[in-house]
């Protein structure tokens, strides 16, 4: 029987479709961190989330034959090492993608309508809080859109379904767009005619900071920036200090450098910054879809190598 190691808590529905297909599951969770790493250097499989599988744990699997990762972000694996010792890694595109693409709005409808500023000063001076500052409407704006995958792509369908919005994309792996997208091969151009920015690209060298202080300095100081993608896409000095000095609207962060965020970060204390922990793809259906398809490319991989 083979083993099967689920390093963090993700839906029973993966465990019952890899238990029903007759592997022993290990739920990570339910263990200590070191009790864990144990398991996964006697399994066969492993589905993961967010803990980092570098090379020094990776080393020691001496089982390990596939990686499902929970989610499509890979970043947190050693792909090379995994490569060169024939260890598969598969994602699950498109089973939160509609999530993350509603919490991208719900992140920006937030921070132009104001919600987290007046709702904290209603309670601190009362009514009178509905005149201190005005909202932004997103119908007939223009939001910016790096990288029009999944998520992408669902993002700019409805912000002009919904929004009537302009569309401009950057993503220069694009072959087919709608027609309601202008495609840009001009970041520049993206970040100056933005009036809202939504970031959905996987992190590496090419994209580790592409907005930095240089890009922010681009930006319209009415520009909220959102960011479902991955942490390092944005360099948070240069954010903080482009929210300290009102060099743009605000911004909407599901994911940061570091996570967790220590309680102490100073993205924390603004009114026009919101901080979620990497929640976006935590709605129940989301949870359900992933996890299924995570259990199923164990199954699906091992029926088709036996």
């Amino acid at each position: 029987m083979k083993q099967i190691t689920i390093t963090e808590e993700i839906n029973e529905v993966a465990v019952d479709i890899l238990e029903s297909n007759n592997f022993k599951v290990i739920k990570g969770w339910e263990l200590s961190y070191e009790e864990m790493l144990k398991s996964l250097e006697e399994s066969h499989g492993a589905i993961v989330r967010v803990i980092n599988l570098d090379k020094s744990i990776l080393s020691k699997c001496n089982e390990l034959k596939i990686i499902a990762k929970h989610g499509v972000g890979i970043d947190n694996i050693d792909v090379d090492f995994a490569k060169d010792n024939n260890i598969i890694v598969a994602t699950t595109p498109g089973a939160n993608s509609l999530s993350v693409a509603e919490h991208t709005f719900a992140l920006l409808l937030s921070l132009s309508k104001n919600i987290k500023y007046i709702s904290n000063k209603y309670k601190e001076i009362g009514f009178k809080a509905k005149n201190l500052i005005n909202s932004q409407e997103l119908y007939g704006k223009t939001i910016g859109i790096i990288g029009f995958g999944h998520i992408g792509s669902l993002v700019g369908s409805i912000a002009y379904k919904g929004f009537n919005m302009n569309v401009l994309v950057y993503d220069p792996y694009l072959k087919q767009k709608p027609n309601y997208v202008n495609s840009v091969s001009d970041l520049e151009y993206l970040f100056k005619n933005s009036d809202f920015i939504s970031l959905h690209v996987g992190l590496n060298e090419e994209t580790k900071h592409m907005i930095s202080k240089k890009e922010i300095k681009l930006m319209k100081s009415e520009a909220i920036i959102i960011n479902c993608g991955r942490g390092g896409l944005i360099n948070e000095d240069d954010l903080i200090e482009a929210i300290e000095n009102n060099e743009i609207a605000g911004a909407g962060l599901d994911v940061t450098e570091e996570e967790p965020l220590n309680s102490d970060s100073r993205l924390f204390k603004y009114d026009n910054v919101i901080v979620t922990p990497h929640y976006a793809p935590n709605t129940s259906e989301a949870s359900v879809r992933v996890a299924k398809m995570s259990a199923e490319n164990i199954v699906d991989f091992f029926n088709t190598s036996n």
